[in-house]
């Protein structure tokens, strides 16, 4: 899929700084090494595998969590984008995935609308990743909001 391709790295990493400074802005001056050390080795890790600090307090970092969870929205709007448009290029497809994150006025005539059903199963999409990569409720809920928030108003 295109988001494998260093252009596909470039958005995911700029949108999952977008949530990771809402969510998580303790993180943003790692962000960059977290996001390195993600696409060097994409598997997902388990809460204690990437902690943050030392002595008694650990924290788990957000930003490989948000990445991934960026990742199975793209591929969610990707199979979507794809099914209204067999016949259309991968690249035009890559351009309206871009466009619905970054629309800018040569896009626009790019830029699909999501349905509101498209933007709840995102929204359950996002909430059900972070949780089962181990966010908490209220973490994961915030994550879907801002989402799927910035998914609307591109549209």
């Amino acid at each position: 899929m295109w988001t494998n391709t260093p252009e596909g790295n470039q958005l995911v990493g700029e949108i999952s700084k977008d949530v990771v400074a809402q969510l998580a802005p303790e993180e943003l001056e790692m962000f960059d090494e977290l996001v390195q050390e993600h696409f060097q080795n994409p598997e997902p890790s388990t809460k204690d595998d990437e902690p943050l600090g030392f002595g008694g307090d650990v924290l788990v970092a957000v930003t490989p969590l948000v990445v991934l969870v960026v990742q199975a929205v793209f591929k969610f709007i990707g199979e979507e984008i794809l099914k209204a448009t067999k016949e259309e290029s991968s690249a035009l497809i890559a351009k309206k995935v871009k466009a619905i994150f970054n629309p800018s006025d040569e896009s626009k005539e790019a830029l699909p609308t999501l349905t509101k059903e498209q933007l709840e199963t995102i929204k359950n999409l996002v909430r059900k990743e972070a949780q089962r990569g181990g966010m908490k409720r209220k973490k994961a809920e915030d994550m879907a909001l801002i989402i799927t928030a910035r998914l609307a108003m591109a549209g």
